[in-house]
This record gives C-alpha cells, sequence and structure tokens, in this order.
C-alpha cells in the first residue's frame, strides 16, 4: 500500500519551542545510521541561530515541521547554495509517520519557488523514512556520492579496531 500523507496534517514553519521534538525525530530516524550527525542542544541551538553556517546555507524560513493533533510528527529543513539551488538539508520523523514527510513537500517547493529555483534536490540514503515515499512516487532520482561526512561513533571500540586493521594492511 502507497505511503500517503494522512489527513489532518497540519504543515508550518519551525519555531524555537518545537526543538526538542525536532531532536528527538532527529535521533529516532538516526539511531542506527552509523553516517548520521550526532548533535548536542547547544550544536542545534547555534545552527539555527547562525543559518549560514552549515552548507548549504539554511533557509530558515523553509524549516518546517509537521503536527498530528497537536503533536509534532516530522520535520524537515530546507537549504540553498549556488550551485545546487533548494536543497533537502534533513528531514525526519516519529516512527510510522513516513507520510507525514510527504505534507511537508508542498510548503517547500512553495518555498523554492519563491527564492527563484525551480526544483527541490532532495538527498537520501535509500533506508531514509523519505525515501519509500519518493520512490513509490517515482520521483527522478540518482545516486550520488557527494556530500559531507558527519560520524555517528555507534561503537568506539569497533571502530578503533576497524581502524587499526585498516592501517596494519597498509
Amino acid at each position: 500500500m502507497p505511503i500517503q500523507p494522512k489527513p489532518g496534517n497540519e504543515v508550518r514553519r519551525f519555531e524555537d519551542d518545537d526543538l526538542t521534538s525536532v531532536m528527538e525525530m532527529h535521533d529516532q530516524t538516526n539511531f542506527d545510521r552509523i553516517f548520521s550527525a550526532v548533535r548536542s542542544r547547544e550544536t542545534w541551538q547555534r545552527q539555527i541561530q547562525h543559518p549560514g553556517a552549515p552548507w548549504p546555507s539554511e533557509d530558515r524560513e523553509g524549516f518546517t515541521v509537521v503536527e498530528s493533533r497537536g503533536q509534532i510528527v516530522a520535520y524537515v529543513r530546507l537549504g540553498t547554495s549556488q550551485w545546487e539551488g533548494c536543497v533537502l538539508i534533513e528531514s525526519g520523523c516519529k516512527n510510522g509517520n513516513d507520510g507525514a514527510l510527504l505534507a511537508a513537500l508542498p510548503r517547500l517547493l512553495q518555498r523554492c519557488k519563491q527564492l527563484g529555483y525551480g526544483e527541490l534536490r532532495i538527498v537520501a540514503p535509500a533506508d531514509h523514512p523519505i525515501s519509500g515515499p519518493l520512490t513509490e512516487m517515482n520521483v527522478k532520482r540518482e545516486f550520488s556520492e557527494v556530500g559531507g561526512l558527519m560520524l555517528n561513533v555507534v561503537s568506539p571500540l569497533e571502530l578503533f579496531i576497524g581502524i587499526e586493521e585498516l592501517l596494519s594492511r597498509r
């Protein structure tokens, strides 16, 4: 059965009071993903206060949350780049709310149009919650290895063993 937005989802701009919910969704969405950002509250706050710091530069107006029954169930962050146009910086949702990410897309596309861009670039791993709905909608896809590396060290011991093995082979 295709993933679809649920009726009653309310889409709006991110407000500072939404940070705790967004942080929880980010952590939940990326808990098992080893190459994802791990951020403290202070890091999140710095990124929000200085939206030009990450690349692409975050468009604060494009930072969007989706609510269902008064609770935030998904979020998306929009960025812009001179070379790539509008880019989905990241997204997350509560378990079982993949469709809520679809509800945010019209707002993002509208924001891209306001900024003078004709498309929205989305880079996400195949197992990310936003990938399933996009695949089902037959969105044009291409494989890319670009982007920065943010490391979530799930097991420091395994990481160090892996590094030792890699270096000992040289």
